[in-house]
């Protein structure tokens, strides 16, 4: 795994188009539902609520996931407004959504 990161990262590795970019991660099971993602020299942790046997001392998956698309919303705001050249003070997003997790 690349562990490079930093100002001077470079996602689209050997000569790629900048329409795609090489995405790397390493994931750790630590027991109990804790589990440890290495991306770009980042550490992330993630855990499930106690409730479904984890020990909640990190956000969970579908966390992560809600919080990756309004990070990648607020990336496009951002880079969309340099294009077009409106200045943009401050941008905030929220999402909430409900995930039933009986199963079958």
């Amino acid at each position: 795994m690349t562990t490079e990161s930093g100002p001077n990262y470079d996602p689209f590795q050997g000569g790629g188009s900048h329409r795609s970019m090489v995405i790397e991660c390493e994931v750790d099971d630590l027991g109990n539902m804790l589990r440890r993602a290495k991306v770009r020299g980042f550490e992330i942790m993630c855990d499930e609520p106690e409730s479904i046997g984890g020990n909640g001392t990190a956000p969970a998956p579908l966390h992560y996931f809600a919080a990756s698309i309004l990070f990648r919303e607020m990336t496009q705001s951002d880079r969309y407004s340099r294009f077009i050249k409106v200045n943009i003070t401050r941008v905030r997003s929220e999402v909430s959504g409900q995930v039933d997790i009986t199963g079958p």
